[in-house]
């Protein structure tokens, strides 16, 4: 959410983002693609973000001081332990 935070405040930015990270025929991510051409599902966490951005962005110009964006959720994550 930090990131969207500061994205919010350059709109030319999380524009391009939205427009470039888009579906493709099998649902992932047309710009998120390794060098073996394997891509990122859709929607990417980069495309997320940048909604995120866009609803921030758009609730201040609605003149809404604390616009609460709504996090996707997923299910568990694959964090690492810290070493002890």
């Amino acid at each position: 959410m930090a990131i969207a935070v500061i994205l919010a405040d350059m709109p030319d930015l999380w524009q391009r983002l939205l427009v470039e990270h888009v579906p493709d025929r099998n649902g992932r991510c047309w710009e998120c693609r390794d060098s073996a051409g394997s891509a990122a599902k859709w929607p990417c966490v980069t495309r997320q973000i940048a909604e995120q951005a866009e609803a921030l962005y758009e609730g201040r110009r609605q003149g809404g001081a604390n616009v609460r964006v709504p996090v996707p959720r997923r299910g568990p994550t694959n964090w690492s332990r810290p070493m002890r």
